[in-house]
């Protein structure tokens, strides 16, 4: 994990919809300012990818994607000892009971449904770095 105080926080980005995925990245860089390096992947294999060849600090994931599940991305990246470490949150749908415990089952560390409220995402995005990340460094603000 990144020390924010020497770098940016890498967080990757990935969705089915690349204007949204844009739109949170654009968030994330606006709100920890500097202190975050938000990209945004358009499918489940340009994600794996990308984490193979630079990594990141956090995936915020889709549970659907154009060429898979965020959920089989999340169960991939878990399994993998390179990519274990990372925080993983998952962005449902809606609330139903069955895809919540397939997320979980999937490995994911958090877990957000839609309609998104920004300040929500991001408290959540700062507690997940506080807890799995480095220690706390990220502020929203």
């Amino acid at each position: 994990m990144r020390d924010l105080t020497h770098g940016a926080v890498r967080i990757l980005v990935i969705g089915s919809s690349p204007s949204q995925d844009i739109d949170l990245a654009n968030l994330l860089c606006q709100t920890f300012h500097a202190r975050v390096e938000a990209q945004s992947m358009p499918s489940m294999y340009a994600a794996l990818d990308f984490l193979d060849h630079y990594g990141a600090d956090m995936v915020i994931t889709d549970a659907r994607l154009a060429d898979g599940s965020g959920l089989d991305l999340c169960r991939q990246m878990k399994t993998r000892s390179e990519l274990a470490h990372i925080p993983v949150m998952i962005i449902l749908d809606h609330q139903g009971r069955d895809e919540h415990m397939a997320a979980v089952q999937s490995g994911a560390d958090d877990i957000i449904t839609r309609p998104i409220q920004d300040r929500l995402l991001l408290a959540r995005v700062e507690l997940l770095w506080r807890t799995r990340g480095a220690g706390g460094i990220l502020r929203v603000g």
